[in-house]
């Protein structure tokens, strides 16, 4: 089982990798999108609720994972 550990840390750094990338693009994207005179407040929202959404399902995949890796190295 502890053969697993390294590949579990691989998709952890990959995942906080999208985390980081996901943020990224809201603080980009977010600003343009609020000062957009075609798109509608509730759309906005929408659209900051969905990173927001999908950001916290990437927290809680990382805070999964590494719940497994302590897991696994306890059982060391």
């Amino acid at each position: 089982m502890s053969e697993l550990i390294p590949h579990i840390k691989a998709a952890i750094a990959e995942c906080e990798k999208r985390e980081d990338d996901m943020a990224a693009e809201m603080m980009n994207i977010m600003p343009q999108i609020r000062k957009s005179h075609y798109i509608s407040a509730s759309t906005v929202h929408l659209i900051e609720r969905q990173y927001n959404e999908k950001i916290s399902n990437v927290c809680q995949e990382i805070a999964d994972m590494e719940a497994h890796v302590k897991e696994l190295e306890a059982q060391k």
